[in-house]
């Protein structure tokens, strides 16, 4: 079962800015709390992975309320690998080292 629903927004033009991201969790997700605890969990997710984000992009992460209760690893590997699919890394300009 997915605990993120991602939605991009890839950079108009020579993207200058670091990637920017939203978080959005509706009433419906639970209590006030839970609410909390999703975006604090996710938030801690995106500080760890947001550099491997090219720049530009924009990124809205909306978490399930399973979240709450996941092993933290097991969600990092899930979101990295959603970022991944979304906005994959810059290649390395022609003639680039390795």
């Amino acid at each position: 079962m997915p605990h993120f629903q991602l939605i991009a927004l890839p950079p108009a033009a020579a993207p200058a800015s670091p990637p920017r991201f939203g978080i959005t969790v509706p009433r419906q997700a639970g209590t006030a709390v839970l609410r909390n605890r999703l975006r604090r969990r996710t938030r801690a997710l995106l500080a760890q992975l947001a550099a491997g984000v090219p720049a530009g992009w924009q990124v809205v992460v909306h978490p399930r309320p399973a979240v709450a209760g996941e092993a933290f690893a097991r969600l990092r590997n899930e979101l990295q690998e959603g970022l991944l699919r979304l906005a994959p890394p810059a290649k390395p300009p022609a003639g680039a080292l390795r």
